[in-house]
């Protein structure tokens, strides 16, 4: 298993030479995937693995990254998790696609492939829509929600009742 991962390489000799590799990046390294979160920091853990099942070469992978974003609660900083498995199907064509098994996902490349761009597609396929903390902002939301509702609850509560003195008329 080779533990540096090449920027470029070509995928299609890979896969002959079934082939398997893992190593990490910066998540500074994936442009598209920063604009997505809240800082550039931490790393995705890659582990790959080059093969061919009859006339179809593949690439599998999985990789796991720890990244900031905004939680849309409180809107401080939240570390999201991510991991993505994937199993694609490497093809030349275009009109190759259709030939593609199930299992899987067609990438179209001329074999030469810069790897990150794989690796960063992948990646925000798995960044969820909206982020937020489990339970840390929760406290946060009762300073701003809960609290003043109750604290008006009780300033209600002394107000004096305008029918407490139809009681003594009775």
């Amino acid at each position: 298993m080779q533990s540096r991962l090449p920027e470029f390489c070509d995928l299609f000799q890979l896969a002959d030479k079934t082939a398997t590799m893992s190593g990490s990046w910066p998540i500074s390294k994936f442009p598209r995937l920063v604009e997505m979160l809240h800082s550039d920091s931490g790393e995705a853990v890659i582990e790959l693995e080059f093969g061919r099942s009859g006339r179809t070469r593949f690439l599998k992978g999985t990789i796991t990254a720890d990244v900031e974003m905004q939680c849309q609660r409180c809107l401080d900083s939240t570390t999201v998790s991510l991991k993505s498995e994937f199993n694609l199907a490497l093809i030349e064509l275009e009109e190759h696609i259709a030939r593609v098994p199930e299992q899987y996902d067609a990438l179209i490349t001329e074999g030469r492939h810069y790897l990150p761009d794989v690796i960063e597609d992948e990646l925000i396929l798995v960044v969820p829509i909206v982020a937020s903390h489990d339970s840390k902002c929760s406290s946060y939301l009762n300073e701003q929600v809960i609290e003043p509702v109750i604290q008006e609850q009780e300033e209600e509560a002394k107000k004096p009742n305008p029918f407490a003195n139809l009681k003594d008329l009775l």
